[in-house]
């Protein structure tokens, strides 16, 4: 979907809250069995939030046999619209100050999933911040460091469709083996990172072709 697409589709912030929660649900039901994850769940006793989605791993030990991974789903579609508006007519100003908003409203959500759902033990020790559209997920990855940033600092992954679709099957085959790897954010980045390379790989070999071509053209 485009930017004018989706801002026919959702017109109000309910309506794409519930699309991109649908979206992320959409995955979770394609990849695991109904078993291995719940809608709504509350994942820290001390906090009066529910998580929209949640995967079961196994826990470490016989006092927490499981463990929960939080997932929520964010789509900030009025800043990245704006962004992409006036990326658009060139205005460079305009574009640097909706940059930094959209930047700031990520580290928001961030820091929102962090202090709701996390809990380790009791939760892995990160979570995942989905965004439904990959050109939204795009424009977040070309803010350097804003990825590992939000890592490090708030424990939390971002991941768009392709890349949870990644982590997802990741978690599926190793899901009886490593335990503690599993709970680890590492494992997840390690997932995240040969994703982006394969990523760059390919537009790597996009660009020679394109070169290739003109080569002969000329």
């Amino acid at each position: 979907l485009g930017v004018g697409d989706l801002k026919k589709v959702l017109s109000n912030v309910k309506s794409r809250g519930t699309w991109g929660e649908a979206q992320l649900g959409n995955l979770l039901e394609e990849i695991l069995t109904p078993e291995q994850y719940e809608k709504n769940v509350k994942t820290k006793k001390s906090s009066k939030n529910n998580v929209e989605f949640a995967v079961k791993l196994p826990g470490n030990d016989d006092d927490i046999k499981q463990v929960w991974l939080p997932i929520d789903a964010k789509f900030p579609l009025e800043d990245y619209q704006r962004l992409v508006n006036a990326q658009e007519r060139g205005d460079l100003p305009l574009i640097e100050e909706l940059s930094k908003s959209l930047e700031a409203r990520i580290k928001s959500e961030a820091k929102d999933i962090r202090d709701k759902y996390l809990n380790p033990p009791y939760t892995t020790d990160f979570g995942i911040l989905f965004v439904p559209i990959e050109s939204l997920y795009a424009e977040i990855l070309r803010k350097p460091g804003l990825f590992e940033k939000i890592r490090r600092e708030y424990r939390v992954i971002i991941a768009g469709p392709t890349t949870t679709q990644v982590i997802l099957n990741s978690l599926q085959m190793r899901s009886e083996e490593h335990t503690s790897e599993l709970q680890s954010h590492s494992f997840i980045s390690y997932a995240v990172f040969c994703l982006k390379k394969k990523i760059q790989t390919n537009k790597k070999q996009k660009k020679t072709k394109t070169t290739h071509k003109c080569h002969k053209s000329s």
